[in-house]
């Protein structure tokens, strides 16, 4: 069963469930995987298992920024509802790596490469890591290894 396939039975059973909260969620991730699926067609590629994690990592991320911009803008029914609607997302997204684990992959880059420069250093640890890890916490673990 395809992640779009999930989506839609999960939809279907909370729409059953009267979980107004989750189908409204899930309705949302179904629309952007659609929109994203239509592009996939206009550009002439064909939307694959990787283009759906991509699109719900996309969609993850745009619910966790706008939840950051209601909470400095002190709107802590909208922070609420959107963190909500984040947990409801995760559930169709990998488990991501832990800290530790990336700094495994980090110092692995690092003893293999030699990087000094913070972009191509990066760059090799994202490429290693495949998206199995957040790209913020990347980012502060290696500025961590190139300042010592």
């Amino acid at each position: 069963m395809s992640l779009r396939e999930r989506v839609q039975a999960d939809v279907i059973a909370a729409m059953k469930a009267k979980d107004a909260s989750t189908t409204a969620a899930l309705r949302m991730l179904k629309t952007s995987l659609g929109n994203a699926e239509i592009e996939a067609r206009g550009s002439g590629k064909a939307f694959d298992d990787a283009m759906e994690l991509a699109c719900v990592k996309r969609h993850a991320k745009q619910l966790a920024e706008a939840a950051e911009e209601y909470r400095k803008g002190g709107r802590a029914d909208l922070v609420n509802q959107t963190e909500t609607e984040l947990k409801i997302i995760e559930q169709y997204l990998p488990v991501a790596m832990s800290e530790a684990e990336v700094r495994k992959v980090v110092a692995a880059v690092r003893a293999k490469s030699g990087a000094m420069q913070m972009g191509p250093f990066m760059g090799a640890v994202m490429k290693e890591l495949k998206g199995g890890a957040d790209g913020n916490l990347v980012r502060k673990i290696v500025e961590e290894v190139l300042k010592s």
